[in-house]
């Protein structure tokens, strides 16, 4: 089976926080992406900061496809950019149907690194700078649940 990784940023419409911290629109998004990727074995990270959503999704051509289109008519996202999408040998996010990394002290070290900026902005990074940070996420940081 061929693999496909699909990396995508976008704008994030509501902005309502709970009591951890964590967004109610990302914790919703987060619960929604875990049911139904573990349905069509889709993996990947997503990231929030600032106002942008950072995601990166695996899986074969048409799963991945498949959720892509179902993010561009998701209202939660808007301005929806497509920032990489090849075909890949393995998954670099196996582990999870959708790791999310929490905005913290050390991904504000790391978006400084990589975005040269203390403000997230990945319509402002090069591929490769999203690509880097996004695996020094993996590497690096506590994945937690929402």
């Amino acid at each position: 089976m061929s693999l496909y990784q699909l990396i995508y940023c976008s704008k994030r419409v509501i902005s309502a926080e709970d009591d951890s911290g964590v967004t109610v629109d990302v914790e919703q998004l987060l619960i929604q992406a875990r049911r139904n990727n573990e349905l069509v074995d889709v993996s990947g990270l997503l990231y929030f900061g600032s106002e942008y959503y950072l995601q990166c999704l695996e899986g074969s051509p048409s799963a991945v496809n498949s959720v892509y289109n179902k993010i561009i008519s998701d209202s939660r996202h808007s301005d929806i950019v497509l920032i990489d999408y090849r075909q890949i040998a393995k998954r670099a996010y196996s582990n999870w149907d959708m790791a999310y990394v929490k905005e913290s002290s050390m991904t504000e070290s790391l978006i400084k690194l990589y975005a040269g900026g203390s403000k997230f902005n990945p319509l402002d990074m090069s591929v490769e700078s999203v690509m880097q940070l996004m695996q020094t996420f993996k590497s690096c940081l506590t994945v937690v649940d929402a």
